[in-house]
């Protein structure tokens, strides 16, 4: 039993890694998942890490924070949604450092 328990939290514990390397990887503002992509699944992530107050790392908060502000919200998911079916223009992100060098 102990082995089994081992054996999946090794898998989350990679699992967890693998998303966090895709959000650091980003291409574009909105796209928290890293696949080069803005849609409505990228907006589902920012409300559900919004709405459970989940802490995301820097690279997460800057992929998702579509108004700049330094935090995520729902502001920031409808500003996704409106860029994921095109009323927004899709907006490439530079080599930002972080917010605490404003």
């Amino acid at each position: 039993m102990k082995k089994i328990i081992s054996l999946v939290l090794a898998i989350v514990i990679i699992l967890s890694v693998t998303v966090v390397s895709f959000a650091a990887t980003a291409k574009y503002r909105g796209d928290v998942n890293g696949d080069n992509k803005v849609t409505s699944i990228d907006a589902y992530e920012v409300l559900k890490a919004y709405v459970n107050e989940e802490k995301w790392d820097m690279n997460q908060t800057t992929n998702g924070d579509m108004n700049k502000d330094g935090k995520i919200s729902a502001i920031d998911a409808r500003k996704i949604l409106q860029v994921s079916v095109g009323e927004l223009p899709l907006e490439e992100i530079k080599d930002e450092i972080g917010w605490g060098d404003l």
